[in-house]
This record gives C-alpha cells, sequence and structure tokens, in this order.
C-alpha cells in the first residue's frame, strides 16, 4: 500500500466535505436570507429571543421534528402566512410554529420555564423616519431596520419631514402604495398638499382638450400623471379619500391679467354639502376668516371681498369642485367646467374684459 497516496486521497476526501458543506450552507443561507427578505416585505420578521422559556398563551399551527439549527425553524416560520413566532427545542431538536407574538409586559404569564427550549419573536423597535428616491419617486417610511410603513398623506409627510422638498413620493392612500404629488412649501400654508387637478391651456384652442370633461380622471393609480397639465382626479373618486383630508384649496393663475387665486376651504359643511356631493344643487355664501382662507401667494381681486360664493344654483352638476366652486358672480370666478369658461379671477361673459382662457389651475387636499 502506498501510504502517501492515500493520506493524499484522504487529504483530498476531506477538502471536497469540507467544500461541499461551505457550497451547501451558502445556499441555505441565501435561500434563508430570500425567504427572509420576502417575509420583511409583508412587514414580520423574527428579531427577539428569550432563552430558556416557551411561549404557552398561544395556538401551535405546525411541529416540526428533525430541525438541526434555529434558523431552519425560523425560516419554516417565514413561509406561513400564519406564523408570528416559534418555540424551538434545541436538545430533541423540534420546531413549534406559534400564531401569536410575545407581549413584552405580559412576559412571566405568557412563557414558562424550561431550559431545552427557547422562544423567538418579534420585539417592536423605536422608528425612525427615512426617505429614499427610487425612479424618480420618493419613498418615505417609519422604519425600524425590519419593517418600512409608508406615511399616509402628504401632510403627515410635512410632519414628519419638515425641510422635504415639492415633488412626488409614494404614500399609502385608500388601502393602496400610490405616486403622489406633494407641495411642500411653507409659503403654501405650511406645505403638505396633495395635488389632485393641474390643467394648463397654452393658448384658445388647448381649452377644448383641457376642460373638466376631457381631463377628469377615476383612478386614484393616475395622479402619478397630475404634473402633465391635464390631470384632474374626478369628484366621486375624491369623496372615496373624503376621511383623509380636511381642507381644499384651489390655486389658479392667468398671464394676462397677472392674478393669482390660491384659496382654502376649510368648512366641513361646505366641503361636503356643496363642493363634493353628488345631490347637491345648493350655493352657499362662506366668509373669510371662517370657511376658508387666502393663503400669501394670493393677489386676486375676489380676495378682496370678504365674502364670495361656493357652488352655483343654475344648473344640477355631479358637484361643484370644478365648476363654480369660488365666485362672485359679474366679478370673478374659478371655472373649468366648460371650454368657453376658463375662468380665473375674471368673468369674460358680457362684459369687457377680453377672452383669453391661457393660464393654469391647481386643486390640493390637506
Amino acid at each position: 500500500m502506498n501510504i502517501f497516496r492515500t493520506n493524499r486521497n484522504t487529504r483530498q476526501l476531506v477538502f471536497f466535505t469540507r467544500i461541499t458543506s461551505l457550497v451547501l450552507s451558502c445556499v441555505g443561507a441565501f435561500l434563508a436570507q430570500k425567504v427572509l427578505q420576502h417575509k420583511t416585505d409583508q412587514s414580520m420578521t423574527l428579531n427577539f429571543a428569550l432563552r430558556g422559556k416557551r411561549l404557552v398563551a398561544a395556538n401551535i399551527i405546525g411541529t416540526l421534528s428533525n430541525l438541526q439549527r434555529v434558523d431552519q425553524c425560523i425560516v419554516q416560520c417565514m413561509t406561513n402566512s400564519k406564523c408570528r413566532s416559534v418555540n424551538y427545542n434545541k436538545k430533541i431538536k423540534v420546531c413549534q410554529l406559534l400564531d401569536e407574538n410575545i407581549d413584552e409586559s405580559e412576559i412571566g404569564k405568557t412563557t414558562v420555564k424550561d431550559e431545552d427550549w427557547n422562544f423567538y419573536g418579534y420585539k417592536r423597535q423605536e422608528r425612525d423616519f427615512e426617505c429614499v428616491e427610487v425612479g424618480g419617486v420618493n419613498r418615505c417610511c417609519y422604519a425600524n431596520g425590519i419593517v418600512c410603513t409608508l406615511v399616509k398623506s402628504c401632510k403627515q409627510l410635512k410632519l414628519r419631514c419638515p425641510l422635504c422638498k415639492s415633488g412626488f413620493y409614494r404614500i399609502h392612500l385608500n388601502s393602496e402604495n400610490i405616486d403622489v404629488y406633494c407641495d411642500m412649501e411653507d409659503e403654501h400654508g405650511g406645505g403638505g398638499w396633495m395635488m389632485i387637478a393641474n390643467v394648463t391651456v397654452e393658448n384658445e384652442e388647448d381649452r377644448f382638450n383641457k376642460f373638466i370633461e376631457k381631463v377628469r380622471n377615476d383612478d386614484l393609480n393616475a395622479l402619478k400623471n397630475v404634473t402633465y397639465g391635464g390631470f384632474a382626479l374626478s369628484e366621486p373618486t375624491v369623496r372615496t379619500i373624503r376621511n383623509t383630508f380636511t381642507e381644499i384649496r384651489m390655486k389658479c393663475h392667468k398671464p394676462s391679467h397677472g392674478r393669482t387665486i390660491d384659496v382654502v376651504f376649510n368648512n366641513t359643511q361646505i366641503i361636503d354639502s356643496v363642493l363634493l356631493n353628488s345631490v347637491s344643487n345648493e350655493e352657499k355664501q362662506p366668509c373669510q376668516n371662517t370657511d376658508y382662507y387666502l393663503l400669501p401667494t394670493d393677489n386676486s381681486i375676489l380676495g378682496q371681498h370678504s365674502c364670495v360664493v361656493t357652488g352655483t344654483r343654475y344648473d344640477i352638476v355631479t358637484a361643484k369642485l370644478y365648476n363654480h366652486g369660488y365666485f362672485r358672480y359679474s366679478l370673478g370666478h374659478l371655472h373649468i367646467h366648460e371650454p368657453n369658461r376658463m375662468d380665473c379671477d375674471d368673468f369674460p361673459l358680457g362684459s369687457n374684459q377680453p377672452r383669453d382662457f391661457t393660464g393654469n389651475w391647481q386643486y390640493f387636499l390637506r
């Protein structure tokens, strides 16, 4: 027998065995990481351990044997949508999948001492606020290194991030993650406004493509197109998110006269019954400092009067948000309901004012 050859073969076998073990470990870790990453997207992972304790105040939804390592037990929990925590017996290699997580204030009542068992669950950590830009959209959320919860409004974003600039942000609205444009400028009433309409008429012919029937959209997800100059979220869709805002802001500007309307309605009754109600046919006279207020950018003629009118009694329309939302008869209107009435602090019909339709109209919620 060639002892040198035998030793060499033995060393090769040992080397091969170690390499194989290392590869399998890496593959297993990679798969485990993928599973953990997948579960993290669902806002759940395990980051908390109690050694020598077993959770008893939970239902066992699965028992697995012959799991040699605790990470294998945790991976099994990650792949089960009902699993919230695990008990792992390091002596007999048994894994219990549990349907409840632990309440730290109840540890003494919900767990029992058992040296052979360890408990693994989720411990909520203090949340920081983080913003990351992805594809031109800012994703700002409460993060703890494990869970990332998006803000629910531009107003909430402004409160959490006072220095954030105006732009597109992803928020959690109406049970969906939606990209919206947030006006964050302090001089605009403190910022935190979500834009729901933006209409730009570039010339006289363009008005036939930009009045409300041409630009109205029912899809919240289409808010990502709001800055293109031909978009208005429909009043029925605005009503579906009524519980997310308390103010409606209307803004417009026409280069021909150089004036800007920038007004905010904050009266609940006016917002509900006049601006958004689908059957209302009423006209209201809100008074300044009680039902609406002007922002610093407003230099309109309408803004110089203590009381104006919102809504219209002359015709039945689906809502008044885009039709006579803000006006004073024969003096000035804010109106994009029809191509011949693209008004902004003017009232060209029956007056000596020139007919100029070019301008920009914007609507916001907060």
